[in-house]
Order: structure tokens, then C-alpha cells, then sequence
């Protein structure tokens, strides 16, 4: 059975922000995600490994860093990112026993030379960071996980926008959304066209073939040739539809992963707080005891226009620039 739809179906469905892992693991049956050796439909574990699992979209961890795979993807990257981004803010069910996990293995990189940072524990109870070519040529000193973890607080906090700026900022997200809602009507009214079209010319050709206007290899050389840009419309069309409609939302949740990332990262376990950071920086450097982040769009955004307004008492909705833009255009022009 090809499970893929259904993995793909899953990913789309959580991303909405409508279905809880138990809501989706009732549904495994219809989206034909069943355990081979019983049957039986996947359990909510199941389904919150699934929704993990990086190779999905292209890369697998290797001794705790990511690297690009080369094998087809199911899904993109910024998908799976929405994905994340609403496990975090929903916060994934804790199992009643944790076994211990390097928090934060394989979200730094030393920033003298540029290699992991790996943990080890020290006298039994201590766990340190540290450079993985430290035993080489690197003398980049050690970093506590107690210390990280108080840094990647600050980091997170950094990216927060005033709670009394949310409201106009949710407001302007929506207005821009219309735009961006009329991009995508425009465009799907072009391909529609275009399908009705090929439609056309396939039928009028399937007559002149009846007649014998035309060799019957010459028919099936075109109607291979139009049916298979009619397959590309439609998957383009569906692109433009699942932008038109997850746009703003996905601008408002990230928004809302922004605002209660401190507080989360206070209350989870280090399994709940790598995914949580993970959301929110793409990577970050370790050199001379400071952290230094790289964040994702758009709390890359968020976080300058925090400092830039540090010494700035006049701080408003335009100091931000947000719009649905600042999502890197994810779907935009699935052309």
C-alpha cells in the first residue's frame, strides 16, 4: 500500500491548527496509515513521530546534525516548519518517564571553526557543550546546559513583539491577506483556462483521429504531451488554493509561537524545548561564552526590529514592516 498521500494528507491537515494528534490518529484509518503486522490504525505516538520526522521534507540527523538527503521529498520544508511550529504552540503530550536527551546537541556550531558543538556529561550529573575538534587545533571553552538553556531563553524572548502591538499587527496581516487572496484567485482563473483549453484540443483531435485526419501515433504523442501539462495545472492550482487559504493563519500562529515561546520553554522538557527552538532558529554559533542565532523567517524580522527599538520609546506596528510577505513568500507563486 502507498502510504505517502496519506503521510502528505497528515501534514496538511495538523498544519491547519483544526486537529489535535488524537483527532488525527481517529482518522489514520481513511488516510490509509494502518500498522502492517496488525492492521490496526497508527496510535497519536505514531502520528507525532511521523510529524517529526525531518526526512519528509529532505533531511535526516546524523550523530546529531541535519544533512540534505537525496531522495524525493514528500513534503517542503516550509510545510513541515508550519507543522512545528503548531506542535509547539499545542505542546506535544510528555510521556511519564524521560530518559535523558542532549537539549540542545546539533543547534550550535563552535564560531571559531565552525563544527558541532557536542555534549558530555562530567562527573556523572553535568552535561557540557562542547567543540567536537576540541581534542584537534579548536580552544573554544565549554559551554554548561544550564547556561544554554538560559541564553536560548533570551533568544526566544528576543523574538516577542509588545503584546499591545498584537492586535493591530493581526489586523494588518488580515488586510494584506486579501492581496495576496486575489493573487491567488487570478492565477487559478489562468490555469483553469489553460485546462479548458488543452480539454478543448484533445477532444476536437479525438474526432480529426475518428476521421482519420490524423495518425493515430500522432494522437497519442499529443494527448500525452497536453495531459501531462493538465496534470502540472491541476497540481498548481491545488498549490495556490492551500496558499490562499493557510497564508494568513500560518502568519497569525507564528505570531502567536512568538508571543508564548519564553513561557513554553520554561514549562517543557528538552525533548518539547529543541522542537520549540527549532521553530524559531535555523542555527546558531557558540564563541567566547555567547550564543549568536540564526532565526527563521519571520522572527528573523521581529527580533532586528526588538533591537533596532530598544532605544526607541515611539515603537509601532510599522516598526515591524510584517505583512504575509515576510513569510518568504512560502506558496506565493507555486508557479
Amino acid at each position: 500500500m502507498n502510504v505517502a498521500p496519506g503521510i502528505v494528507k497528515l501534514f496538511e491537515l495538523y498544519a491547519t491548527g483544526k486537529y489535535s494528534l488524537q483527532d488525527l490518529a481517529g482518522r489514520s484509518t481513511e488516510l490509509g496509515l494502518q500498522y502492517k503486522e496488525t492492521g490496526n490504525p497508527v496510535r497519536k505516538t505514531t502520528i507525532q513521530k511521523i510529524l517529526t520526522n525531518s526526512l519528509y521534507y529532505g533531511e535526516f540527523k546524523w550523530k546529531g546534525e541535519l544533512h540534505q538527503g537525496v531522495h524525493e521529498t514528500l513534503i517542503s520544508r516550509e510545510l513541515f516548519e508550519q507543522v512545528q511550529a503548531q506542535l509547539a504552540l499545542n505542546g506535544s503530550a510528555k510521556t511519564t518517564k524521560e530518559k535523558h536527551t542532549w537539549a540542545f546537541q546539533g543547534l550550535m556550531k563552535c564560531g571559531h571553526c565552525g563544527h558541532a558543538m557536542i555534549a558530555e556529561i562530567k562527573k556523572h550529573k553535568h552535561v557540557y557543550y562542547h567543540c567536537a575538534a576540541y581534542l584537534n587545533s579548536c580552544k573554544s571553552d565549554w559551554l554548561k546546559e544550564e547556561e544554554a538553556a538560559v541564553q536560548f531563553g533570551k533568544i526566544l524572548n528576543a523574538a516577542r513583539i509588545p503584546d499591545e502591538l498584537m492586535p493591530a499587527i493581526v489586523q494588518v496581516l488580515r488586510e494584506g491577506h486579501a492581496d495576496e487572496k486575489q493573487h491567488h484567485d487570478e492565477a487559478v482563473k489562468a490555469l483553469q483556462s489553460r485546462h479548458r483549453q488543452l480539454q478543448s484540443r484533445l477532444d476536437a483531435m479525438y474526432e480529426d483521429k475518428l476521421d482519420g485526419a490524423v495518425t493515430a501515433e500522432y494522437f497519442e504523442r499529443k494527448a500525452k504531451e497536453w495531459r501531462a501539462e493538465q496534470a502540472s495545472i491541476l497540481r498548481k492550482i491545488e498549490k495556490h488554493q492551500n496558499a490562499n487559504t493557510n497564508y494568513a493563519d500560518l502568519g497569525i500562529r507564528l505570531l502567536e509561537l512568538a508571543q508564548r515561546a519564553s513561557e513554553l520553554y520554561g514549562e517543557q522538557t528538552n525533548s518539547e524545548k529543541r522542537r520549540l527552538i527549532e521553530c524559531v532558529v535555523s542555527n546558531s554559533f557558540y564563541k567566547d561564552g555567547v550564543i549568536t542565532p540564526v532565526y527563521r523567517k519571520p522572527f528573523d524580522i521581529i527580533a532586528l526590529r526588538n533591537a533596532d527599538a530598544i532605544n526607541d520609546e515611539a515603537v509601532s506596528v510599522s516598526t515591524y514592516g510584517l505583512s504575509p510577505r515576510w513569510l518568504g513568500n512560502r506558496d506565493s507563486n507555486p508557479d
